[in-house]
């Protein structure tokens, strides 16, 4: 029924278009006329305002020929990673892989793919399902934000799938984990490193005695923590 040569063909011209995250306006157009002519109402909201984006998350609406049936939501992210721009995706040996060195950008062009390719059928093989709702939020690689944002009383669904994962075609993944950051900042005293340096505190080594006492890598069995940046100097006395 899916239709496997257009999907890959709408998800290579999905990966050429640059939307890494905060920047996502590009494909956020593209995917609002590509949407339009699939006969979807969606708009795109206010949201990236909020939080630096160029574009907020576009909220669709495709009335099926159920409506008394099940309500179904599909949901991807149009950013990328910041490596992912100016892709060129290639087919060798019947795998898309990127053409240079450079990240393919499947997280997430692939759920926005088959998102479209799921409505194409739809509308192609007139199936009789109930209402569709679509969510693409942006900003996503920095925490989530677009989703974060998003106003759910203009959503109505009975059920939701989020197209955001990998492993086998029919696995569902019904759990995820989350993450808490944490910014530290370590004042040191300044001092001469010439004539006084016994006087001075050094943020960055008072820093480094802190992180070695910490446990990291795997604390539990759903536990793990990690350092992620560690910055200071340049003539300051602060490190963060």
């Amino acid at each position: 029924m899916i239709n496997r040569d257009r999907l890959v063909e709408t998800f290579m011209s999905l990966v050429k278009i640059n939307s890494p995250v905060f920047k996502e306006r590009k494909v956020a157009e593209y995917l609002l006329h590509l949407l339009a002519e699939l006969g979807v109402e969606a708009m795109l909201d206010e949201s990236g305002s909020q939080y630096g984006s160029d574009a907020g998350n576009i909220i669709g609406h495709f009335r099926g020929r159920r409506p008394d049936a099940l309500r179904v939501l599909l949901s991807a992210h149009m950013d990328t990673l910041v490596s992912g721009v100016d892709i060129e995706p290639i087919i060798e040996n019947g795998i898309i892989k990127p053409a240079t060195k450079t990240i393919l950008a499947a997280d997430d062009k692939a759920g926005l793919a088959i998102i479209l390719e799921v409505l194409r059928t739809i509308k192609e093989k007139d199936l009789e399902v109930g209402d569709v709702e679509i969510v693409i939020s942006s900003g996503e690689e920095e925490g989530l934000l677009g989703a974060k944002h998003l106003d759910l009383s203009l959503l109505k669904a009975d059920v939701a799938f989020v197209l955001d994962s990998d492993g086998p075609p029919g696995g569902v993944t019904t759990r995820a984990p989350s993450y808490d950051s944490i910014k530290a900042w370590i004042k040191g005293q300044a001092a001469h490193a010439g004539a006084c340096p016994e006087k001075g505190i050094n943020a960055i080594a008072a820093a480094a005695r802190a992180i070695s006492q910490m446990k990291l890598g795997r604390i539990d069995e759903e536990t793990t923590a990690n350092v992620g940046v560690i910055k200071g100097g340049c003539g300051q006395k602060r490190c963060s």
